[in-house]
């Protein structure tokens, strides 16, 4: 939805064969918003009697080494990207022999 909400600001949403019409924006920019308030309600640390620190952190330690890896990841994988997974796909299937 957040990304549905960015295509929308900037202009490059073009509506499929259902659309809301006029409502359209409003359930977006609502949807959007409420799936970043509910983000940050469950990820909020909770004081749970009896426990170690980290359990109160966990999600936010979770996703900051998530995040971290997925940063490492693109850094090593990124470059040696020549061509989007489409067009690589298309061009590996027209040099493979034909079953039948």
């Amino acid at each position: 939805m957040v990304g549905a909400a960015i295509a929308r600001m900037k202009g490059e949403w073009e509506p499929g064969v259902f659309n809301l019409g006029r409502w359209s924006s409003t359930v977006t920019y609502s949807a959007a918003a409420w799936i970043i308030l509910q983000t940050i309600n469950i990820v909020w640390p909770r004081t749970i009697a009896d426990q170690p620190w980290f359990l109160n952190w966990s999600m936010i330690i979770i996703v900051c080494v998530l995040a971290v890896v997925g940063l490492i990841v693109y850094r090593v994988v990124r470059p040696n990207i020549k061509a989007p997974i489409g067009e690589r796909m298309h061009t590996s299937d027209d040099s493979a022999p034909s079953a039948g």
